[in-house]
């Protein structure tokens, strides 16, 4: 290694060996846990040589490092202290945040210390990976244009338009580079770019990976997919038609359907999605319900439980689906689907519903940001995976502050796999509004298990 070090970059690193080593620090030796689990224990040796007064300064250092191990835990610290390598053959550092950091010495330790040197045994717990300290930002693709660093231009919606896309491909070459051997967390940058009244408020993101499928035809299904329901032109619809239907039943009521062709399920591989429904009306019912189907040949295959769809609500998330269902050999291409979108009205009076878009939305990995309160124009919503922190700034550089509720786990991109990053955000009144607009920016944290 050229370089072992402890520490943070706000009160710095104490350097164990290599280059920046001063006395006493003579030498390091990592005793590495070759492990699959998650969270591993781990020891390093530090040998000491130097006076007595260095000797006793250096330890006391490790023990405020071991300290601010749990001030950081408490909430009274800002940052992980972290065991940083540099390697021989990389100009860059890795690092692993610790926990339960002890120090060990020999019973007669004391003795060797007053004759300039001494053998400390640091202990340690830390999660199974090393990660780049800096944070890389991975160049975006989508309607908006190919490989845009600094900001990609964001739209709640996708559809044919100029620019109108609600997603950004990462390219599977960028998560290949920078020594990046592990599912890597990222970090999401959302800059609110549209003006007026501040009702941006609840955030969902999710993540689509994929060997062999870089498009986004395959997610989005509008008026023309639908099976069900009269199209009626409107320039406030996405893709500039919405569907409208009406009935009556006491029973489960098929609304509309859409076909997922073959091809199109031999590409999604068997990932799961929520299927996110765009109203392009809200509807004022207090007891309506809705399920979603996967039938095939006249055989329902799957159907999800009911959920409530709310009354003024803009948008329905309904459970999640696999697609295609169930385990396959994947030998040949699966059989086509039919999903279904089922409703019920407890009273059984009449329903109109009006709607535009269907996202087969990511399950996993993927988070929700549920607002405290709305979001202001240039302010920004920042979501750190590898910290496990997220906050939003008045603007860019000042001011962060807790403004929402995070349901889901950490934001992950896979080597050799392209990304598709997935956002829709909500208002106050529960509405996907299709022209809000913001500047989306994606960084990772490049890991990696062996140095």
């Amino acid at each position: 290694m050229y370089q072992i070090a402890l520490g943070d970059d706000l009160r710095g690193f104490l350097v164990l060996d290599g280059v920046l080593a001063e006395p006493p620090a003579f030498k390091a030796t990592p005793f590495f846990n070759f492990s699959p689990d998650p969270i591993i224990q781990e020891t390093i040796e530090i040998q000491l040589k130097g006076t007595s007064a260095q000797i006793h300064q250096f330890i006391t250092r490790l023990h405020q490092i071991a300290q601010l191990t749990l001030d950081y835990q408490m909430g009274s610290y800002q940052s992980p202290q972290y065991l940083r390598f540099q390697p021989t053959d990389d100009p860059v550092y890795f690092a692993s945040p610790l926990s339960q950091v002890y120090l060990e010495t020999n019973p007669a330790g004391f003795l060797h210390q007053q004759t300039g040197s001494k053998v400390i045994i640091l202990h340690y717990t830390r999660p199974n990976y090393f990660e780049d300290t800096q944070a890389i930002e991975l160049p975006l693709s989508g309607r908006a244009g190919a490989d845009i660093l600094t900001g990609y231009p964001w739209i709640n919606h996708t559809d044919s338009g100029f620019f109108h896309g609600s997603t950004a491909l990462i390219k599977s070459t960028y998560l290949t580079t920078h020594s990046n051997h592990l599912p890597a967390p990222l970090r999401v940058s959302f800059a609110r770019s549209t003006t007026g009244a501040p009702t941006f408020k609840d955030f969902f993101f999710g993540l689509y990976h994929s060997f062999t499928y870089a498009s986004d035809g395959h997610f989005f299904y509008y008026h023309n997919n639908f099976l069900g329901g009269t199209a009626v032109a409107d320039f406030g619809a996405i893709e500039g038609y919405y569907k409208t239907r009406s009935y009556a039943s006491n029973d489960w009521f098929g609304l509309f359907y859409f076909i997922l062709p073959s091809a199109t399920l031999a590409d999604l591989q068997g990932h799961s999605f929520r299927y996110f429904l765009h109203l392009f009306a809200p509807h004022a019912y207090t007891d309506l319900y809705m399920k979603v189907a996967l039938e095939s040949g006249g055989v329902k295959l799957f159907e999800s439980a009911p959920v409530h769809s709310p009354p003024g609500v803009g948008y329905v998330i309904l459970p999640p689906i696999e697609l295609p269902p169930n385990r396959l050999l994947w030998e040949v291409n699966p059989l086509d689907l039919n999903v279904f979108l089922y409703t019920y009205r407890e009273s059984g009076t009449s329903v109109t519903l009006s709607y535009d878009c269907v996202t087969l939305f990511p399950l996993a990995p993927a988070a929700s940001f549920y607002g405290l309160h709305n979001m202001p124009v240039n302010a920004v919503l920042i979501d750190d995976s590898s910290r496990q922190r997220h906050n939003m700034r008045l603007n860019a550089d000042n001011y962060e502050t807790i403004a929402h509720s995070r349901v889901g786990g950490p934001l992950m991109v896979h080597p050799g796999q392209s990304s598709r990053f997935f956002a829709y955000v909500a208002d106050a009144t529960d509405q996907i509004p299709i022209d809000f607009a913001a500047t989306l920016r994606l960084f990772f944290y490049p890991r990696r298990q062996l140095l």
